[in-house]
């Protein structure tokens, strides 16, 4: 196994053993929906690397996979019914709501939602 592939086992390893003990189920498929941002379909690989870099950067407490994953499900709302419902609908809606109360950041010319510089900042994690 190469060093790359090692790191990112172990940050997917994390992120696992963190969401079971918050109470959420561990499907990799939801795993995987947390680090992908929707910004993938407009933006390449690259860009959502560097958005996630930046946004760690300026929000040196938020600079691990777990704390970011436990702050894009439970950032000032109900996270107990994530495991239950639709989970790509509240990503959705917290991304909406990030938008309507002004909880936004601007990184690299683009503004974004709260919510969605945390999931690049989980890619950038996992994925670098």
């Amino acid at each position: 196994m190469k060093r790359r592939q090692f790191l990112q086992a172990a940050a997917t390893g994390a992120i696992v053993s963190g969401l079971s003990a918050a109470g959420w189920p561990v499907e990799s498929h939801r795993v995987r929906a947390l680090a992908e941002p929707g910004l993938l379909q407009f933006l390449d690989v690259r860009c959502i690397r560097e958005i996630g870099t930046e946004y760690r950067r300026l929000c040196p407490r938020e600079n691990a996979s777990e704390t970011l994953s436990i702050a894009i499900r439970c950032d000032g709302g109900d996270s107990s019914d994530w495991a239950t419902s639709d989970w790509q609908s509240h990503l959705d809606q917290r991304i909406q709501d990030d938008f309507s109360r002004g909880y936004t950041t601007q990184i690299g010319g683009w503004v974004l939602s709260r919510t969605e510089a945390r999931q690049c900042a989980l890619y950038s994690l996992l994925y670098s």
